[in-house]
């Protein structure tokens, strides 16, 4: 599948992300605008040059749909989420898994929060459940 980056003044197209072996779920830009990500139903993400489109590295780990995936305000985490109950943070210059939240029993989305450096998870408005993003990344010894 492609995902398509097109003008907002004009419509035109400026690139597409072709890799995704079904439906794009989300896209979202790093916060320099260099990067972007993409969710999947097929089960990944991928991180790509937002000017060339070419695919920098997929993020693997999910066992279902994604629903979305984001950048943390810094640009250097992805935050993923997905139909199989887990939230997972990757570091986004190297792809790899920090770590995988659990504790949700179906769909999960995520945000990151910008002013207090947290990522939350408010899955079907049944429970949210707030993780703090710095605490995450220390922990994980990277």
């Amino acid at each position: 599948m492609t995902a398509r980056r097109a003008s907002a003044t004009t419509g035109q197209e400026i690139v597409a992300l072709r890799g995704h072996k079904d439906v794009v779920t989300s896209a979202s830009f790093s916060p320099d605008g260099a990067r972007m990500v993409t969710a999947s139903d097929d089960r990944t993400a991928r991180l790509w040059d937002a000017t060339t489109g070419q695919q920098l590295t997929t993020l693997r780990g999910h066992e279902d749909p994604l629903s979305n995936g984001s950048f943390s305000p810094d640009g250097a985490r992805i935050v993923t989420a997905s139909w199989d109950g887990t939230a997972r943070i990757w570091n986004a210059a190297t792809g790899r898994k920090i770590i995988a939240l659990r504790g949700h029993e179906d769909l999960c989305r995520v945000r990151p929060s910008p002013p207090m450096g947290r990522a939350s998870s408010p899955p079907r408005m049944t429970t949210r459940r707030a993780f703090g993003t710095r605490q995450l990344a220390r922990s994980s010894h990277e």
